[in-house]
């Protein structure tokens, strides 16, 4: 359900973003956590069945009445049907057989069927990840899938290497902690290609 905590190693939780000290935006304004990618692999997709939708779109609008009660979220009940079409989660790290980092993340109608996800079995068993994806956070603070990184490049596995796992500020291309806080000698990425760079983005 998209109720459940939106990132997740069985011990971080989504109310975390409350700390976050970043070029994003905090609960400290009373407003979700915006400003946030994510790059990843990911795991099993659970599509949303249309006679699910409603159910699925107050457990979205839920999931932030922790900044604010009674909040109305920006993606409306009618662009959430026609624009949303599942969820899936991305893998930012993982201990095979141990433990996984995930953030979870809406699955927009367009391009999913070019996503090749994980099948659920391997990911509850090996916590493997499939396509490369960057995600970016709306304006309510869920991760929406926004590019699909190297699907139809040569040299899959070269062309993966100029991408880090992980999360990043939007604006700086810097590195975040998973509490969202600024990550110290961190790696840094070009907010719109999602690609490392050797120095912070001007």
């Amino acid at each position: 359900m998209l109720s459940d905590p939106y990132i997740s190693t069985m011990i971080v939780d989504h109310t975390q973003l409350a700390d976050a000290e970043s070029d994003t935006t905090s609960s400290a304004s009373g407003t979700p956590v915006t400003g946030v990618i994510v790059v990843g692999t990911v795991s099993a997709y659970r599509e949303i069945a249309p006679k699910d939708t409603e159910s699925e779109y107050e457990n979205y609008a839920k999931s932030f009445e922790r900044w604010e009660v009674d909040r109305q979220p920006d993606l409306r009940l009618e662009d959430f049907s026609s624009n949303i079409r599942g969820w899936t989660r991305v893998k930012l790290f993982h201990v095979p057989m141990v433990l996984a980092t995930y953030v979870k993340a809406l699955v927009p109608a367009e391009g999913a069927e070019d996503v090749d996800f994980e099948p659920a079995i391997s990911t509850f068993l090996f916590q493997s990840g499939r396509d490369l994806v960057a995600a970016r956070t709306n304006s309510d603070g869920a991760f929406v899938i926004e590019a699909l990184l190297c699907k139809d490049q040569p040299g899959y596995y070269e062309c993966t290497k100029r991408y880090k796992y992980g999360l990043f500020d939007s604006k700086t291309g810097q590195k975040l902690r998973l509490d969202f806080k600024r990550a110290d000698g961190g790696p840094w990425i070009d907010p719109e290609t999602f690609q490392v760079v050797d120095s912070p983005p001007e």
